[in-house]
């Protein structure tokens, strides 16, 4: 296993300023990401610091050294609209830009460090040549709806008004429970909302082939293409929360996500006619095979798809740790406060366990090297790695103990490894918000 394992670094001097970290010793990824168009930048779970932190550096190499200028992150495109207009234009701050995510995993200060870069990397650069942001998730009906009702206002005020009811249902948010369970209406009135939203996606699809002559005119064809894109999100949002009110979050509902996240990754690169393009997910999303092996082939993971459309246009990086801390949300806790939780330290028969007895210093196995009958093959199949969501319950220990396989010799093209990480430190405004409610 050594014999594969390149040292990188982890640069601890990225902040709200300016990024001064040298990143030559991330080359060892150079060949590999010559030829791809779309780079998939993985981690095991949210809420690590030193995740964001390589990502950061990874991201900036494939910007300065590759051309990239396109970045996606698992987070709903309408609510990341701020963020690209403080990366592009320089309107607002990070911090205020951040605030317009649902997901707290992404407002830390290591993301808000990445996007002050990316701001400073755009400065006084040719619109053209400047990075942008966006969001490829479509799990909330809210955002999309409000970008709507204000596109309408604008060109079609009287048909805003004729949707209103429906489209204040949709910007509510129509899903019948949260993750945890929680339900704050009966399944009647939730099929109702489902209704209501299903329906109103109908009259806005008929209405936006209708007049799409006169949207173009009122507007331009990005902006009618953006809320086209909304309406889509729209549709795509509800069919999920159709999906949860039926069968929960299963796995239905997680290829289902997938599928839609692969479709919203190939409208980002046909809305900007640029196909260099990294994404920002979870290990899990980004793998190509399905940790599903009871599914139907076609109802794999993000990556599953892109590897399918694409081929070798995609290639994926995943980062696994060996110990120390991640940021969640106690389940139990009405506070909702977001403490560093201790992560177990990994089986010693296993690949990460492996890599945490041979290395105390971060490194790089270029997967792709790795060639058929190699002693490092019996490690990389099968590979049992760990996966954590934002949120954890210590009864039944969901969020730090989820263990699934995963053939790396195929489903990812590289495979980061950063021994001791830490948790991700909150901004202000998420602990600001755990203490309102």
């Amino acid at each position: 296993m050594s014999r594969h394992a390149l040292p990188v670094s982890i640069d601890d001097s990225i902040d709200t300023t300016e990024f001064t970290g040298d990143t030559r010793d991330l080359a060892v990824i150079d060949d590999q990401v010559s030829e791809a168009s779309i780079i998939g930048l993985g981690e095991a779970g949210h809420g690590l610091r030193d995740c964001y932190t390589l990502k950061h550096r990874l991201f900036a190499r494939l910007v300065t050294e590759h051309d990239f200028r396109l970045f996606g992150i698992e987070t709903h495109l309408a609510e990341a609209l701020p963020i690209n207009e403080y990366v592009v234009h320089g309107e607002g701050d990070a911090e205020s830009a951040l605030e317009a995510l649902e997901f707290w995993v992404w407002q830390t200060d290591a993301v808000k460090s990445l996007i002050e870069w990316m701001r400073e990397f755009n400065d006084g650069r040719p619109m053209a040549d400047r990075i942008r942001f966006y969001g490829f998730d479509v799990q909330s009906t809210k955002a999309p709806a409000a970008e709507l009702g204000g596109f309408l206002e604008q060109v079609d005020p009287a048909f805003g008004d004729e949707i209103g009811g429906a489209l204040d249902v949709a910007r509510k948010g129509i899903k019948p429970t949260n993750r945890d369970g929680e339900q704050d209406a009966s399944e009647e009135e939730v099929r109702n909302r489902i209704d209501t939203v299903e329906e109103l996606v109908e009259d806005l699809g008929d209405r936006f082939d209708a007049r799409k002559d006169e949207y173009v005119e009122a507007t331009d064809k990005r902006a009618y293409r953006m809320a086209s894109q909304h309406v889509q999100l729209l549709e795509q949002a509800t069919e999920l929360a159709a999906v949860v009110l039926e069968a929960g979050y299963g796995h239905e509902y997680g290829w289902r996500r997938d599928e839609y996240m692969a479709e919203n990754v190939a409208w980002i690169r046909e809305f900007e006619e640029s196909d260099r393009l990294a994404i920002w997910a979870a290990n899990g999303h980004l793998q190509k095979g399905n940790a599903h092996p009871e599914d139907p082939p076609d109802c794999g993971p993000l990556g599953y798809h892109l590897d399918q459309r694409f081929g070798d246009e995609y290639c994926a990086f995943g980062i696994e740790f060996g110990r120390g801390t991640v940021r969640t949300v106690d389940t139990r806790d009405a506070s909702v406060e977001f403490p560093a939780k201790e992560l177990r330290a990994p089986a010693t028969d296993t690949l990460v366990g492996a890599l945490f007895e041979l290395f105390s210093e971060p490194q790089y196995l270029d997967l792709s090297a790795v060639t058929e009958g190699d002693d490092l093959t019996e490690w990389l199949e099968d590979a049992q790695t760990r996966a954590f969501g934002p949120t954890y319950d210590p009864e039944i220990k969901t969020g730090l103990e989820s263990d699934y396989r995963v053939d790396f010799t195929w489903e990812f093209d590289g495979l980061f490894f950063v021994p001791e990480i830490e948790a991700a430190e909150p901004l202000s405004m998420v602990t600001s918000r755990a203490t309102d409610e």
